[in-house]
């Protein structure tokens, strides 16, 4: 895993079955214990919004396949957050 931004990370993973394999990761990034933030200013949670995108049928280099990844990633962020999609 390698953080790319101040609030995004990028994790690259070589599996056997795209679909499967990227649920199952997702799924665990997911329910890893959430940290509460700063308790004591005010009451927050941690959340992920997780898009997947695989080569090569979403980017052949790694320019596209972050760009595919980050559309996924924002769609669920528009669809209400915690949550992943394929591109």
């Amino acid at each position: 895993m390698t953080r790319v931004g101040a609030d995004e990370s990028v994790v690259c993973a070589a599996v056997s079955d795209q679909k499967r394999d990227g649920a199952r990761i997702a799924q665990k990034i997911l329910q890893s214990p959430q940290p509460r933030l700063i308790p004591v200013v005010a009451d927050c949670s941690v959340s992920a919004s997780i898009g997947i995108a695989s080569y090569p049928a979403y980017g052949r280099d790694l320019e596209a396949l972050l760009a595919a990844g980050d559309r996924a990633m924002y769609s669920v962020k528009a669809g209400g957050k915690n949550g992943y999609q394929f591109a």
